[in-house]
């Protein structure tokens, strides 16, 4: 082999070792004390908005049991415009107690993990999120985003203009 192609060889497994490692686990709990890096249970963001900024596609977003509130401006200003945005390729899972090593050990059952619109005075619609998702039309959302394991409540889609009278859990 010459050197030009062993070169070649080279860059080729250092591409596909890239992209074979670059998938990974981003922790969220609402309760961690750590670094909150998203880096391991102890070190978990403590917002979802975090891990989802952090997301890349092939990345799963592994969600320990609590409660989480939108925390970006989607469509508009003020908090009620505060929404999460799904992203292709990354798998948001709820239902984790904050111990396991795999996602086949949650149990959405007995480890509640709730993403809720319910941001202002607790239980006073009136000042809850339109969406707690939300995704205009051209946002070119496909089946890669997944979202799996949660109870989504507290959206309150009550304003006159289309995109805020309809869709208070998605939109």
């Amino acid at each position: 082999m010459n050197k030009r192609t062993g070169k070649l060889c080279m860059m080729a497994l250092l591409f596909l070792g890239s992209t074979l490692t670059s998938a990974s686990v981003i922790f969220v709990d609402a309760s961690a004390l750590g670094a909150n890096d998203g880096t391991s249970w102890g070190d978990a963001y403590v917002l979802l908005q975090d891990a989802l900024d952090d997301a890349t596609g092939g990345d799963q977003i592994w969600v320990a049991a609590g409660t989480y509130n939108p925390t970006r401006q989607v469509g508009g200003t003020g908090d009620r415009y505060k929404a999460f945005h799904l992203k292709n390729g990354v798998e948001i899972l709820g239902g984790f107690a904050g111990t396991e090593t795999s996602a086949e050990q949650r149990d959405w059952d007995q480890h509640s993990s709730i993403l809720s619109g319910d941001i202002g005075v607790i239980d006073d619609p009136a000042d809850n999120c339109y969406h707690v998702f939300y995704h205009p039309r051209n946002s070119d959302l496909d089946n890669t985003a997944v979202l799996d394991g949660f109870t989504i409540t507290g959206g309150n889609a009550d304003y006159a203009i289309s995109s805020c009278r309809s869709g208070g859990g998605f939109y």
